[in-house]
C-alpha cells in the first residue's frame, strides 16, 4: 500500500476566557479517536475513553495491535496531549476526578465516542489496509488544543512509506461545546477595530466577506479617546457617568450604521433572482471564512447538552435553492441576524447572527483599582437555520 498521511485537524478561535468544559472535550474526543482506532472494526465504548484518559498521567498513551496480514508486525496507536492549560492537566492527571460534574462528562464521553466510531469509519480509507497491509503503521493522535489559548487542534496521522510515494488525506474538525444548548453558537470572531499598528484584517474586509460595501472604517483613535474619557471617570469615582460613556461612542455608532448598511443590502440584493444567486456566493464565502476559516470540507462538531452533531458549509450549501433569505438590524443589541425561510415547511429560522461585542471599559473585578481597556470584537454565531441545514449526522 502508498504511503498514506491521514490528518484530522480541529482548528477554531477560543471564544472564551477561562477553562470551560470545551477544553476537556478536546482531549475526550482526542482519547474516543484513540479508542476507535483500536477497536476498529469493533466500536470502542466510553470506558476505553476513561481508560486511556486514566492513563494519560504523563500525557501519552500508546498501544500496538498486530497486523491483520503479518501477525509479527505491529501496528502502533499513540495518543499525545500536548494542550498547557494549568487546570485542564490538573483535571488529566487527576482524571475520573474532573472539575466539572461526572454527569455532565459521562453525557460528553457519550457523545464523542459515538462520533469517533462513526468517523474512523467513514474517514475516506479503508483500514483493513491500514491494519492488514503487511505493513508496520503508526498512528499518532495529538490533543494540541488551548495550548495558545487562541485556537483547538486534534491531529491525526497515519503514516507508513512505500517506494518513497505519499498521499495525504485532510479531514478537517471544528470542536464546540454547547453546554445549554442556546440556540446561537458562536463560531468566529474579528476585531471590531482596525489594531494601531494598521495591522491585520478591519472591519471594511470583514464586511466585504459578505458582498458588503460602503462600509465605515471604525477609528482606533477614536476607541482610544473614548477609553480614556471612561477611565477618568473611574478614576473620579463618576461611575454612573462611566457606564453611560462604555454605551455609547463613535465605534458603536458606526458599527451599527453598519450593521444597518449590511442589512439594507442584503435584503435589496434578494429581491431578484440574479442578486440572489450572487448573494447566496457571498454567503457561503462568509461561512467559508469564518466558519471555516477557509479550509475547505472543514466539519463542524458540536457536542450539545445531550447530543453531538456534524455540519459543513457544503451541506448547507447544498440545501441553499430551497430557502428565501432575509435579514434585520436590531440597533439596540447592536447586531444583525441572517434569516432563511424554507418555502416548503414555511419555517423561518436564524441562519447567522452579526454582533459587536464589548468588553472591558470597567474596573477589574478582581482587582477595581486595575482597569480593564475596551475591547470590541464581532462575534459570528450560527443559528437553528444553519444547524438546520447544515447537519450531516
Amino acid at each position: 500500500m502508498r504511503f498514506k498521511d491521514f490528518k484530522l485537524n480541529e482548528s477554531v478561535q477560543q471564544l472564551n476566557e477561562g477553562y470551560t468544559i470545551g477544553d476537556i472535550a478536546e482531549t475526550l474526543w482526542g482519547a474516543a479517536v484513540t479508542a476507535a482506532f483500536e477497536n476498529y472494526p469493533n466500536p470502542a465504548q466510553p470506558a476505553d475513553v476513561n481508560r486511556i484518559m486514566t492513563s494519560l498521567t504523563n500525557l501519552s498513551y500508546s498501544r500496538t495491535r498486530k497486523d491483520g496480514l503479518k501477525s509479527e508486525l505491529s501496528d502502533n496507536i499513540s495518543f499525545v496531549n500536548q494542550i498547557a492549560m494549568k487546570e485542564h492537566l490538573s483535571d488529566i492527571k487527576n482524571w475520573p476526578h474532573s472539575k466539572f460534574p461526572s454527569a455532565r462528562i459521562d453525557i460528553v464521553t457519550q457523545n464523542v465516542i459515538k462520533d469517533a466510531n462513526t468517523q474512523v469509519k467513514t474517514a475516506g480509507l479503508d483500514l483493513k489496509d491500514i491494519f492488514a497491509n503487511g505493513k508496520a503503521d503508526n498512528i499518532v493522535i495529538g490533543a494540541q488544543g488551548g495550548a495558545d489559548q487562541k485556537g483547538t487542534k486534534v491531529d491525526v496521522a497515519i503514516t507508513h512509506q512505500v517506494e518513497g510515494e505519499t498521499e495525504t488525506i485532510h479531514l478537517g474538525y471544528s470542536l464546540k461545546t454547547n453546554d445549554k444548548d442556546a440556540k446561537l453558537m458562536p463560531v468566529g470572531q474579528s476585531p471590531g477595530i482596525k489594531s494601531a499598528k494598521g495591522k491585520g484584517r478591519s472591519v471594511v474586509d470583514f464586511f466585504s466577506d459578505l458582498g458588503i460595501k460602503e462600509i465605515k472604517e471604525p477609528l482606533y483613535d477614536a476607541a482610544a479617546k473614548l477609553n480614556k474619557e471612561i477611565k477618568d471617570k473611574f478614576d473620579l469615582d463618576q461611575t454612573d457617568e462611566a457606564k453611560i460613556l462604555r454605551k455609547g461612542g463613535e465605534v458603536n455608532q458606526d458599527m451599527n450604521d453598519n450593521l444597518k448598511q449590511a442589512v439594507d443590502q442584503i435584503n435589496s440584493r434578494v429581491n431578484t433572482d440574479t442578486e440572489e444567486r450572487a448573494f447566496w456566493e457571498d454567503l457561503i464565502n462568509f461561512l467559508q471564512v469564518h466558519i471555516n476559516k477557509n479550509e475547505a470540507g472543514l466539519k463542524l462538531l458540536t457536542i450539545g447538552k445531550t447530543d453531538v452533531y456534524t455540519s459543513t458549509v457544503e451541506k448547507f450549501q447544498e440545501l441553499a435553492p430551497q430557502l428565501k433569505i432575509s435579514a434585520k438590524h436590531f440597533p439596540k443589541g447592536q447586531k444583525l441576524y441572517i434569516y432563511a425561510y424554507n418555502e416548503e415547511t414555511k419555517s423561518q429560522d436564524v441562519i447567522i447572527e452579526v454582533r459587536l461585542k464589548t468588553t472591558g471599559g470597567l474596573p477589574s473585578s478582581n482587582d477595581p483599582s486595575i482597569y480593564r481597556n475596551l475591547r470590541y470584537t464581532l462575534v459570528v454565531a450560527t443559528g437553528p437555520g444553519y444547524n438546520k441545514y447544515a447537519k450531516i449526522s
